[in-house]
């Protein structure tokens, strides 16, 4: 199966700033999800009156990314929202393939050692064995970290706490759109037929004198 690691950024605004923290916690917990980072700001002890913010990093079942989005969508007013997906199935399948070839490696020299007799040799195969160990290690946790990603997307939410929404532009209909190409049209040509009758006496004007 493919490796993908979901990201989503998203802006809101909120009229309601306690509820909708409140209820973004709720659901990161009803989803079996985790947050990952809160940061609350904005208004003071002797300060009732400044807006607050929230920055959350929220850490959601791959599978359950969209119904989170969803009821954040529902509950707030989007200002701005970004997604990004990135397949490392390639990446984490060369770590693992390394990881099986330092495997190889490491049961062969374990072997090697009970076999070996002198001192300079057990010196020099335990050094490797150290080496390899550390590079399994490593990539491990590589690979562990990978499947964190994929296994829970991650969502940072920047919440604005706000008196009134701010209008969001919605897309226009092909309709809609012809139809104000044609207004404007039709305003260029009312405006060149005013043009006209301004200039017409001058027009007449020059016409006399010629």
């Amino acid at each position: 199966s493919r490796k993908i690691i979901k990201n989503v950024n998203m802006d809101v605004e909120t009229e309601e700033f306690d509820t909708l923290i409140n209820n973004v916690q709720d659901k990161i917990d009803a989803l079996g999800g985790y947050c990952q980072n809160i940061d609350i700001g904005g208004r003071g002890i002797y300060d009732k009156t400044s807006n607050r913010y929230a920055n959350i990093t929220a850490r959601i079942p791959a599978d359950k990314l969209d119904s989170f989005v969803k009821s954040v969508e529902n509950a707030s007013n989007i200002t701005n929202k970004s997604e990004s997906a990135e397949d490392v199935t390639l990446d984490y399948a060369d770590t693992k393939a390394h990881v099986d070839s330092l495997r190889v490696e490491q049961e062969r020299l374990n072997e090697l050692l009970s076999e070996a007799e002198d001192v300079d040799t057990i010196i020099v195969i335990e050094s490797r064995l150290s080496e390899v160990r550390y590079e399994i290690e490593s990539y491990e946790s590589k690979l562990r970290l990978m499947d964190n990603r994929v296994s829970y997307s991650t969502v940072y939410l920047n919440i604005r706490e706000v008196s009134q929404y701010t209008p969001v532009e919605r897309e226009l209909t092909a309709g809609e759109r012809i139809a104000i190409g044609l207004a404007e049209s039709f305003e260029d040509v009312a405006d060149n037929v005013i043009d006209i009758i301004i200039d017409l006496p001058m027009i007449i004007f020059v016409l006399i004198i010629v």
